[in-house]
């Protein structure tokens, strides 16, 4: 079965506006209000039916927006005048709103109507149900809940990451909190109609989830969160076209779901698959420079820069082992750092440059701590050991300026100032 157009710009701009909510929730720490405000949804738009006996897009409008203020306005009151934490909050207005939604939905069974079998469809989701005269009402919530949401970017950035200096700067972060509860009570019917309202959170937060873990930066995170949304609301409304028989609630969360679990995975900011690579990478790489570091001190302590040292003494001058001996011998000899005589290793000129460098650097890293913040000696080590591996050129060169008339550290051990760095 394929999909109409009118379905696809439903999806399409209901998706974008989802993924704005969600972002904007994300960054406040509030994803889970959205949760809570989906499911009271069915409250209000089966309450419309019982009244009216008809479902029509305003009157779910008005029905969803009834509902879901009345959660938002429980959970404030709540939440300001009882000691409970906001979870606590969320699940006990969360339980309570559904719970009528279920009953208020039970009493319209037993009315004959046509029509209520829209209530139904609001549970699980179901775009085929979208009818192209409700489109235009569609478009338009979602344009105008988008523009609100834009406009208050900077609003966003303050009361999202830092209210305390939004308030020194006049910024009404109280006001815009609940003009963000209204912006999510009012679209969040939206987001129930295409992905039903117990998985509305999910087209919530698979979007601010790809926006966030993709993006630095609040204003790309709005972007690529709207973007994400609309692509994952109509590929998961093309997915439930081809499989009959299931909800399209589910299969447009699932979607959403797989690629949210892909982002986590494999993103190139905070993906746990690229950090653990690069966190080896970096482990491997501080091996190599303590090896280096502690072939220096042996060469040091004989005073014999062609002196051939054993395996054995270098893993006594080393103080953070590396992962593996061998193996980071062979790379460092590779690169041409070390070459191997026997069962002996020297340090090639270009290795003696590179291990001096890392000796000095850590040294000034000391004197640093010693000196200037004031560190007790004893303690210097531990903490140089950590910074010399993610200082970077320019910190390094600024360290040099500073501390170039020292000559020993506070171990009374000389800098290595002579050669190049």
């Amino acid at each position: 079965m394929d999909l109409p157009i009118h379905i696809f710009v439903a999806l399409a701009f209901i998706g974008w506006f989802s993924g704005l909510m969600g972002a904007v929730l994300l960054v406040h720490h509030r994803v889970l209000i959205g949760d809570v405000l989906s499911h009271s949804v069915l409250a209000g738009v089966a309450f419309v039916f019982l009244l009216f006996l008809e479902v029509s897009f305003p009157l779910l409008i008005a029905g969803a927006i009834a509902s879901t203020l009345l959660a938002a306005l429980l959970i404030e009151f709540i939440k300001n005048r009882t000691p409970l934490k906001e979870d606590v909050v969320l699940g006990i207005v969360l339980a309570f709103m559904f719970a009528i939604g279920i009953a208020f939905l039970a009493v319209s069974q037993k009315i004959p109507s046509i029509e209520k079998a829209m209530l139904n469809t609001l549970l699980l989701g179901e775009v085929s149900a979208i009818l192209p005269n409700e489109v235009p009402y569609m478009v338009i919530a979602s344009i105008v809940g988008s523009l609100v949401i834009w406009l208050l970017y900077k609003g966003w950035f303050f009361t999202g990451f830092d209210p305390v200096f939004g308030q020194t700067q006049q910024v009404p972060i109280n006001r815009l909190r609940k003009i963000l509860l209204f912006i999510v009570a009012s679209g969040i019917l939206l987001t129930a109609y295409i992905s039903g309202v117990v998985l509305a959170v999910g087209l919530l937060i698979a979007p601010a989830l790809i926006g966030r873990f993709f993006s630095t930066r609040l204003y790309s995170t709005l972007l690529l969160s709207g973007l994400s949304g609309a692509v994952l609301a109509v590929l998961g409304g093309i997915v439930s076209a081809k499989v009959e028989g299931l909800s399209t609630g589910p299969l447009i969360i699932f979607s959403a779901g797989l690629i949210g679990l892909l982002t986590i995975l494999f993103s190139p900011h905070y993906g746990i698959v690229l950090h653990r690579i690069r966190y080896v990478l970096f482990k491997w790489s501080r091996g190599q420079e303590n090896i280096l570091r502690a072939a220096y001190k042996v060469l040091e302590r004989t005073g014999n820069t062609s002196y051939a040292f054993s395996l054995e003494e270098l893993k006594q001058a080393c103080d953070d082992p590396p992962p593996s001996w061998t193996i980071l011998l062979k790379v460092l000899e590779m690169k041409g750092f070390v070459k191997q005589s026997g069962n002996k290793w020297l340090l090639t000129p270009q290795g003696l440059e590179k291990a001096k460098r890392l000796t000095r650097l850590h040294r000034l890293l000391e004197l640093y701590l010693s000196e200037i913040v004031k560190i007790a000696p004893e303690k210097v080590h531990s903490y140089a050991e950590s910074l010399e591996h993610i200082i970077t050129p320019e910190v390094e060169q600024r360290l040099y300026e500073l501390l170039r008339d020292k000559q020993y550290d506070p171990h009374k051990k000389p800098v290595p100032w002579n050669g190049s760095g």
